[in-house]
């Protein structure tokens, strides 16, 4: 089987992390004994990957020519190499999409066309876009966007004609636009990521631990408000949160902390690389993932630095809906989504409880690699578009 990946919209994300998310999907693909390429975009390059190296072809300084050159350049790919699936990562359906996907179906024979929609619903995030630029005053992309939005309504009956499979995160679907579709967790690569392996006993300092990727939607504030009521127990634990986050994205946190008086037991350590995550991970009692959601108005998610926690066997707290935990997850304590303060006492208990079990980290770890490492998550969806059945 050959299967093509067509990532060329970055969503805010660096050439770099979003290189190195089609590399881990790709890679999961070849795992499965298939034949994988991709094609991306970065620095003004389309880079065509077939191996270790990608080849280079530079963008027409048009930028008007730019949509051309990528249909024509991808079309020709998918004509010679005869892929019998063909990925496509984005937000909402437009030209680019369109040409690609009928090109696909009119140049090899019973080829799969998969859409994988990475901003889930849709409707509300564009509210919510439009409502920002509007706010903000940036009326180019104000524009660009409503531009989107009636394109997509436009294309959509001739997408929904040339497209097989919808791909979603997190949010439970039985279909997108009127197309099958499929949720999945958000994947990882678990070999990447180190398994804790230090031990912990009832009565040591608890060691918190946290990872701003959104400051919005983090909920941090929630741990700041809940440790300053805790600093009147009595009978309280010695308890510190190590928070993750380049400067701007943990500024109103550190106001916070200072504010609160907390700076004896709440530290910044700046960002961190994945080795040094790794080191992390072994060195702290729990993790946090995401305690904001509804500031979104959400209900359901699957961050990606959860499924780390998980694949690292730390134990972790969140205040989400995820599809792929339930009440009897032992490593996973889930919080009220609310805007209320986090009673510490209750991530004591968790703790306490999560080091009677010496072998959680290894449960832990077994979990991650049978639900969430890319090789599974794209096998399953390979799968359903081959059969339209959700679980094979």
């Amino acid at each position: 089987m050959k299967f093509f990946y067509v990532g060329l919209e970055s969503f805010n994300e660096s050439s770099a992390d979003l290189f190195q998310r089609i590399s881990s999907q790709v890679t999961g693909v070849s795992q499965l004994g298939n034949e994988a390429h991709s094609v991306c975009m970065s620095n003004g390059e389309l880079l065509f990957c077939t191996g270790s190296q990608p080849v280079r072809y530079p963008l027409p300084e048009q930028r008007e020519k730019h949509k051309k050159f990528l249909c024509d350049m991808i079309c020709k790919f998918i004509e010679k190499n005869q892929y019998d699936y063909i990925y496509l990562r984005g937000f909402l359906a437009n030209h680019t999409f369109l040409e690609i996907a009928t090109c696909a179906k009119a140049k090899c024979f019973g080829a799969k066309v998969i859409f994988e929609a990475a901003r889930y619903p849709d409707r509300p995030v564009c509210k919510q876009m439009l409502h920002s630029y509007r706010e903000s005053g940036d009326k180019a992309s104000y524009m660009q966007l409503y531009s989107r939005i009636v394109n997509h309504k436009l294309l959509l009956s001739r997408f929904t004609r040339v497209v097989d499979t919808i791909v979603v995160f997190g949010t439970p679907v039985e279909q997108v636009w009127g197309i099958p579709a499929l949720t999945v967790d958000t994947g990882i690569t678990v070999s990447e990521i180190a398994r804790r392996s230090n031990t912990e006993i009832h009565g040591d300092p608890i060691a918190v631990l946290g990872v701003v990727d959104d400051p919005k939607l983090c909920g941090y504030d929630r741990i700041i408000q809940g440790l300053k009521t805790y600093q009147s127990n009595v009978h309280r634990d010695e308890i510190t949160f190590d928070i993750v986050g380049d400067n701007e994205a943990v500024c109103e946190l550190k106001k916070m902390t200072e504010e609160s008086g907390l700076n004896h037991c709440i530290y910044f350590l700046g960002k961190r690389t994945q080795k040094e995550m790794n080191e992390l991970y072994n060195t702290h009692s729990v993790a946090i993932s995401c305690l904001g959601l509804y500031r979104s108005g959400g209900t359901y998610l699957s961050p990606r630095i959860a499924k780390e926690y998980c694949a690292a066997g730390i134990p972790f707290v969140y205040a989400y809906d995820d599809l792929g935990l339930d009440d009897n997850i032992p490593f996973a304590l889930k919080l009220a989504n609310n805007d209320s303060p986090i009673n510490i006492s209750l991530i004591g208990e968790f703790v306490w409880r999560c080091r009677l079990d010496q072998r959680l980290s290894q449960t832990e770890r077994k979990f991650a690699e049978k639900y969430y490492d890319w090789r599974v998550i794209m096998k399953r969806i390979i799968e359903f578009t081959a059969t339209g059945r959700r679980e094979v």
